[in-house]
């Protein structure tokens, strides 16, 4: 019986360890709200239309400026609010606010082409 826990308890751990979770928020826009499917890829939570079809390794915007520097110092965004919208803004995005079903608030990153990532996702990973 033992031996049973700790498998479930190990598969339970390779499920959350591995990128197999996906999670609809809502975003407020004028006149409407829009559902946004997030996925997490190696750590980064991004919306779920940046992966590539074979649902492997992402090719969009938001996962592309992970691997850029954003210049702060050009960014044309207002030094008030925190760290993560500022970097956001330096790196080209737009901040925007999602919701949970139970009403959490999180801050992601929207591109040009309509991707996003969590703000503090690509913060954190830019101050690295």
């Amino acid at each position: 019986m033992r031996a049973i826990g700790i498998f479930v308890l190990l598969a339970f751990v390779a499920l959350v360890a591995s990128d197999a979770f996906a999670e609809t928020l809502t975003m407020s826009l004028p006149g409407k709200m829009v559902r946004v499917t997030t996925q997490n890829v190696g750590g980064v939570e991004v919306s779920k239309g940046c992966l590539n079809k074979k649902g492997k390794q992402p090719a969009c915007d938001a996962y592309k400026a992970l691997s850029k520097k954003a210049s702060p110092k050009s960014a044309n965004v207002p030094l008030a609010g925190h760290p993560a919208a500022f970097y956001c803004g330096s790196a080209g995005g737009l901040n925007r606010i999602l919701k949970d079903s139970k009403n959490n608030e999180y801050d992601f990153c929207e591109f040009k082409d309509g991707s996003m990532i969590n703000s503090w996702h690509l913060y954190n990973k830019a101050k690295k």
